[in-house]
């Protein structure tokens, strides 16, 4: 899977955190863009996880969405059959 380095040229000039999540459904079809939107963001510098469905995520007492190792969720992707979603989480 080769990424498009036009994609990884508009992340570098994003404002997102170094840490991106991408969020997945179980499909196979989302398996291969997020790994193509991982590839991407990996390549403009970033890091990038992929979370199937809420698997390893939850609330902390501060009301901030957090992954299993800890990190705040503060810039996700969603990948759907319809498109990407990008955003931000306070």
């Amino acid at each position: 899977m080769v990424c498009s380095n036009a994609l990884a040229d508009c992340w570098q000039h994003s404002q997102a955190s170094k840490l991106v999540h991408i969020l997945q459904d179980h499909d196979d079809e989302e398996d291969y863009h997020a790994m193509f939107m991982q590839q991407a963001l990996v390549q403009a510098g970033f890091q990038a996880k992929i979370i199937h469905g809420t698997e390893g995520l939850h609330w902390d007492n501060r009301g901030r969405l957090i992954d299993e190792e800890n990190n705040q969720v503060q810039n996700r992707l969603k990948n759907t059959c319809m498109g990407n979603h990008a955003g931000t989480t306070a």
